[in-house]
């Protein structure tokens, strides 16, 4: 009895554990910043937005901000900036949320928002 307990209660933990990840979404922003002083405002930048979303009850959504290896010789979407969001009602929350949006005007004011960039948002294969 203890055995099918342990693996009922195992199979539920991965059931929730995939059902979570099905409502996972991805946001993938391709850029090029050509600045030094820039790249170091827009790392701090992310720093900043993934501790807002913490404050605002949103610990396991956050920025991941990227680039290419030195031994990539690509001319374009040298950076990227990869969102994790748990999922479709945490991005929307997220999003409309008074302190990201005094954020993210905050950055545009400041050139950190990046400008003719790839943008997509992305969801799990079905």
């Amino acid at each position: 009895m203890k055995k099918i307990t342990i693996l009922m209660i195992a199979f539920f933990v991965a059931f929730q554990i995939n059902a979570n990840a099905q409502n996972e979404i991805t946001t993938v922003h391709l850029y090029d910043i050509t600045n030094a002083e820039t790249i170091k405002n827009y790392k701090e930048s992310v720093i900043k937005v993934n501790q807002i979303m913490k404050e605002i009850g949103y610990p396991k959504n956050y920025y991941s901000f990227l680039t290419i290896s030195e031994s990539d010789k690509s001319e374009n979407y040298k950076f990227a900036t990869i969102g994790h969001w748990t999922s479709e009602a945490d991005y929307k929350a997220i999003h409309e949320n008074a302190k990201y949006k005094a954020w993210s005007e905050e950055n545009k004011k400041n050139a950190v928002y990046v400008k003719d960039q790839l943008y997509r948002k992305l969801y799990p294969v079905k």
